[in-house]
């Protein structure tokens, strides 16, 4: 009971507190980052979650660090930010991690692919030129061009 009543407080307290930070001051600090993880970790274990599902909400949240911190150098989001995100994924893990990103994105406004000129038509094309481009050679799951076109249709 005392761990349901913690965990259903813990993280909603800490992403209102970065939201709060972020707002009135526009940093969010590495504190809230690192007791959002450490809550994870201290939690998990706790409700029943084995190893390797714990192995899979860290790996989630490593993947949205990647991402995150790559629109981080790019000047899109801030560094506070991008730790966040990245802890928030660590809680949510793959399972949910798409609908939150889905639903974050819609909340902040970025257009989708479609918004930005990008139609059916041009999904095979584009897949295609994805295929040859030298960043899709490192991936280590490779894509068909029929897996990308859903991707870009998904998108």
């Amino acid at each position: 009971m005392i761990l349901d009543i913690a965990r259903m407080m813990l993280f909603p307290a800490l992403i209102a507190f970065a939201a709060t930070s972020d707002l009135f001051t526009m940093t969010i600090s590495n504190r809230v980052s690192l007791a959002l993880v450490a809550g994870f970790l201290v939690m998990a274990p706790f409700s029943g979650m084995d190893l390797h599902e714990m192995m899979l909400h860290l790996g989630a949240g490593a993947a949205v660090l990647v991402v995150a911190f790559a629109c981080f150098a790019i000047g899109q989001v801030g560094g506070g930010d991008a730790k966040v995100a990245s802890a928030v994924a660590l809680w949510f893990g793959f399972d949910h991690l798409l609908d939150w990103l889905g639903e974050t994105v819609r909340l902040l406004g970025v257009p989708s692919i479609t918004d930005l000129g990008i139609t059916g038509a041009d999904h095979e094309s584009i897949a295609e030129q994805a295929a040859k481009a030298s960043s899709t050679k490192g991936n280590p799951i490779a894509l068909s061009t029929a897996q990308l076109v859903a991707v870009l249709r998904a998108a």
